[in-house]
C-alpha cells in the first residue's frame, strides 16, 4: 500500500493504491450419499474387501460430482486444457470426473465387515464456490493437472488387473499358483489403498495444508509405492511452504517469507529420488529450479530450467516454462530478469495470457503506464480462465488508479477523477471488485470535494464504505468526516474523524489530539 496524505485547512485526505487477490462466488453447496455393499471372495481379507467397496462408492459419488460441477460452473474454456486433448461431450464428462477426484472429500459415514460382505456409505460435499477456486488452481498449475490424471491412470490400471486376477484366481485350482495370484492380488489393492492416501494428500495440498499432506503421502510411501508422481508431490510440501501460494497471482514483492533452508532441501532430497524413477522430468527440473531460487544458489536454478525447458513436450508446455521462471524473478522486483524470459514464453506461445499480464507488472513497475494498458487488455483478451481475466482486470483498474493518483498529487483532480471513471468500463464480476472499487470511490469523494461537488462526494464516500474493504475503514471514515466539515456539519465530522481515530488512522488521531478532542474509549 503506497499513500499520500493531503491538509487542507481542517481536513486530512488520503489517497492509496492496494492490489489485491480474487474469487468467484457460484451456488448453494450440495451433498451426494452413496453406499455400497462388496461380497467378498476366499482371497480378500477385511482391508482388501474395503478397498474395493470404497473405490466403487467414490466412483458413483464422483460421476455425480462431475456432472454438478459441469451443469454449475461454465467449463466451456476449459475443455481444451485438460492435457491439450481432450475433445467435448463424454470425453471432458469423463476427464472432470478424473480431476473431481484431486478437489472433493469423500466421508465415510459408516462402514461395516460381517466376514462376507463389505458394507460402506459416504458422502461428497460439493461447494460449487469451493471447486471453482481449486480448479482455478489447478488449472493455473500444469504439474497438480498432470498428478491428478497420472493418479486416474494408476487407479484404472491396477482396477483393471484386480478384475483380470479375480477371473483367474476363480478358476485356479493349483495351490502355488493360487498364491502367487493372491499375493500379485493384495499388491493391487495396495495401490489402490496408496492411490487414496495421494489423494488425500494432494487435496490437502492445494487446500495449503503442507503438513497434513506430507502425512498422507508418506502414508503411502509406508504402503512401498515407489511412484516419481509421489516423491515429487512430498518435496512440494516443503517447496511451497517457502514460495508463492497456489492461488496468489497478484506477484506482490513480499510473496516470499523467510525461507527455511532445512526444508528446501528436504525437499530437494525427495525430487532426487523423483528423479531416479524416471517419469515426469519436465515437472521435476522446473521443481528443482525453483528449489535452489530459494537459496539463492542462482546458477543451479537456472541449470534445472533449462533442463526444464529441454524436458517439455511442445510449445505450449515451453512457454509456460518460461513463464513460470520469470514468476520468482518478478517476486524479487528482478524485472529486467523477468522481462527476458517472459518474452522467450510470447515468441513459443503468443496466445499465453499470463506472459503479457505479468510484462504488464513489470511496465506498470517501470511507469510504462500507456504499455501495460496495452498489455493488460491483450491478457484480458487472450485469457482462457477467469483467474486469468481477473488479474488482467485488477491491473487495468490499479492502471488507472495510478495515473488519478499521480494527477492529484499534482493537484489536477479533475484529470484525477476522469481516470477514476474510466475504471468503471471494467467494473465485471471478480471477487477482488469490492475491495478494488472500495478505493475507487473513496479517491473520487476526494477529488469531487476538492471539486467543490459535495454532494457527490458524500454519495462516493458512502459507496465506499458500503464496499467491504477492511484495509482502509479508518480513511474512509476520515474522508467523510472531512466532507461533513467542508459542508460545515461540525457534529457529523467529528463523530466520523473519532471512529476514523479508533480504527487507528492517524493523522485524524494527531487532529484530533492537537484540537484537544477526546477520542480514545
Amino acid at each position: 500500500m503506497s499513500f499520500k496524505h493531503f491538509h487542507t485547512g481542517n481536513s486530512v485526505l488520503i489517497i492509496f493504491l492496494i492490489f489485491f487477490m480474487f474469487s468467484p462466488v457460484f451456488s448453494a453447496e450440495k451433498t451426494f450419499v452413496r453406499e455400497y455393499t462388496y461380497y467378498a471372495e476366499d482371497y480378500d481379507s477385511k482391508i482388501t474387501a474395503r478397498t474395493n467397496a470404497l473405490i466403487r462408492v467414490k466412483e458413483e459419488l464422483l460421476e455425480e460430482t462431475s456432472t454438478l460441477i459441469v451443469s454449475d460452473i461454465n467449463l466451456s474454456s476449459w475443455e481444451k486444457v485438460i492435457d491439450g486433448k481432450f475433445s467435448s461431450g463424454e470425453d471432458f464428462q469423463k476427464n472432470i470426473t478424473t480431476i473431481s477426484a484431486g478437489i472433493t472429500t469423500t466421508t465415510i459415514l459408516d462402514e461395516k465387515w460381517t466376514g462376507e460382505t463389505f458394507w460402506i456409505k459416504a458422502e461428497i460435499v460439493v461447494d460449487p464456490e469451493d471447486i471453482e477456486r481449486k480448479l482455478n488452481i489447478i488449472f493455473n498449475n500444469r504439474k497438480l493437472l498432470s498428478d491428478i490424471m497420472n493418479l486416474e491412470n494408476i487407479v484404472s490400471q491396477a482396477d483393471t488387473e484386480i478384475g483380470r486376477l479375480k477371473i483367474l484366481l476363480k478358476d485356479e485350482k493349483e495351490k502355488l499358483e493360487v498364491e502367487r495370484l493372491s499375493k500379485a492380488y493384495l499388491l493391487e489393492s495396495d495401490i489402490l489403498r496408496s492411490t487414496d492416501l495421494i489423494y488425500k494428500g494432494l487435496l490437502f495440498f492445494i487446500e495449503g495444508k503442507l503438513i497434513q499432506a506430507r502425512l498422507s503421502l508418506e502414508e503411502a510411501i509406508e504402503l512401498g509405492q515407489n511412484m516419481s508422481l509421489l516423491y515429487g508431490l512430498i518435496a512440494n510440501t516443503y517447496i511451497a511452504d517457502q514460495s508463492v501460494s497456489l492461488d496468489r497471482h497478484d506477484l506482490l514483492p513480499d510473496a516470499y517469507g523467510s525461507v527455511n533452508k532445512a526444508d528446501v532441501y528436504r525437499g530437494i532430497k525427495y525430487l532426487k529420488l523423483a528423479l531416479k524413477v524416471g517419469e515426469h522430468e519436465e515437472f521435476i527440473y522446473g521443481d528443482l529450479a525453483q528449489a535452489y531460487f530459494l537459496l539463492e544458489k542462482n546458477w543451479k536454478a537456472r541449470y534445472y530450467r533449462w533442463k526444464a525447458v529441454k524436458h517439455s513436450t511442445d510449445s505450449s508446455s515451453i512457454a509456460i516454462n518460461y513463464n513460470n521462471s520469470a514468476l520468482p524473478y518478478l517476486m524479487k522486483g528482478k524485472n529486467r530478469a523477468a522481462k527476458k524470459l517472459l518474452l522467450n514464453a510470447v515468441r513459443y506461445d503468443s496466445t499465453l495470457s499470463s506472459a503479457y499480464t505479468n510484462l504488464a507488472h513489470i511496465a506498470f513497475a517501470q511507469k510504462e503506464y500507456n504499455k501495460s494498458l496495452k498489455l493488460y487488455k491483450q491478457g484480458i483478451y487472450l485469457s482462457v480462465f477467469s483467474y486469468e481475466r481477473n488479474i488482467a482486470y485488477v491491473g487495468v483498474v490499479t492502471y488507472y488508479i495510478s495515473l488519478s493518483y499521480e494527477a492529484m498529487v499534482s493537484g489536477d483532480f479533475q484529470v484525477g477523477a476522469d481516470y477514476l471513471y474510466k475504471t468503471f468500463e471494467f467494473d465485471t464480476t471478480f471477487a477482488s471488485r469490492d475491495s478494488l472499487f472500495s478505493i475507487v470511490y473513496l479517491n473520487l469523494a476526494i477529488a469531487s470535494m476538492q471539486l467543490g461537488k459535495h454532494e457527490e462526494a458524500l454519495y462516493q464516500c458512502l459507496e465506499s464504505i458500503a464496499l467491504p474493504n477492511n484495509f482502509i475503514k479508518a480513511q474512509q471514515y476520515g474522508v467523510l468526516g472531512d466532507i461533513y466539515g467542508i459542508t460545515r456539519n461540525e457534529n457529523k465530522k467529528i463523530e466520523n474523524y473519532i471512529i476514523s481515530a479508533r480504527l487507528g488512522f492517524k493523522p485524524v488521531q494527531e487532529y484530533l489530539d492537537a484540537n484537544q478532542i477526546v477520542w480514545k474509549e
